[in-house]
């Protein structure tokens, strides 16, 4: 079997957005989105208002990392006990290497020496102003090994992203993904509809509070001239009928 296929879930909290953000985006609204691969929320910072396509959106920055992928697996995966399973184990492995430096950079020695996996990445997000969908994306992301925090934040300050991309050393991973014109069409042709359908319900909802005004002031009205008419009945009944006068006096004695 798959050892650790049937681990209960661990417990996870999730801060920030993803996937869309709120509506009625502003400039300056504050907004954490969510990085999967950090297992924690960064700020993202507003750049500019765009339109694409006729949708107004704001285009937003947000760098994460470096992060050490190891220690921060090791925290996410361990249970309430503070365990590893087996599986979880296995996979730990995969982000701390022990080897000759010279194996990652051939200036180095052949010392052996342990190298822990780290992920950065720099994330442009371009979401609707009216309801916060993402309407394009761009990420440029890179794992790479370092011996601890101080060398990976260093490697990144001296363009370790360029570096890993046009010569990799160090380099576990690099992607520069953007969305393709396709994805930008179609998600801009579901704001556009969404928009539609946001603008209907706005009309419909203010219909609705001009129809209920009007029908609480109808049924006031139609309760004043009930009372109206109920006490119109109450005094013809007592002027005719001198029993029923508040002058008690005023009506005959029963034999």
């Amino acid at each position: 079997g798959n050892a650790g296929a049937n681990d209960p879930t661990k417990p996870f909290t999730r801060h920030g957005f993803q996937y869309k953000l709120p509506y009625n985006l502003r400039m300056d609204g504050k907004y954490d989105y969510f990085d999967v691969y950090a297992l924690k929320s960064a700020p993202l910072t507003p750049v500019r208002e765009v339109t694409i396509d006729g949708v107004d959106a704001i285009e937003f920055t947000q760098v994460v990392g470096p992060i050490n992928l190891h220690k921060t697996l090791q925290k996410g995966l361990k249970d309430p006990k503070g365990k590893l399973s087996a599986i979880d184990d296995i996979s730990l492995k995969t982000t701390r290497f022990t080897l000759p430096a010279n194996l990652w950079d051939p200036s180095k020695s052949s010392a052996v020496t342990t190298y822990d996996a780290y992920y950065y990445t720099e994330r442009t997000i371009v979401a609707s102003t009216t309801t916060g969908r993402i309407l394009k994306e761009r990420e440029r992301s890179q794992n790479f090994v370092a011996t601890d925090d101080k060398s990976a934040a260093a490697y990144i300050a001296n363009g370790g992203m360029d570096k890993g991309f046009k010569d990799p050393t160090v380099t576990l991973l690099s992607m520069d993904a953007v969305s393709s014109p396709d994805t930008v069409a179609d998600a801009v042709a579901r704001e556009k509809s969404e928009a539609t359908r946001l603008v209907v319900l706005k009309v419909v909802a203010a219909l609705a509070g001009i129809a209920g005004i009007a029908l609480i002031v109808g049924g006031w009205v139609l309760i004043v001239r009930r009372r109206k008419a109920e006490q119109a009945a109450i005094d013809a009944i007592t002027y005719d009928d001198p029993s029923l006068s508040d002058d008690v006096a005023a009506a005959p004695f029963a034999e």
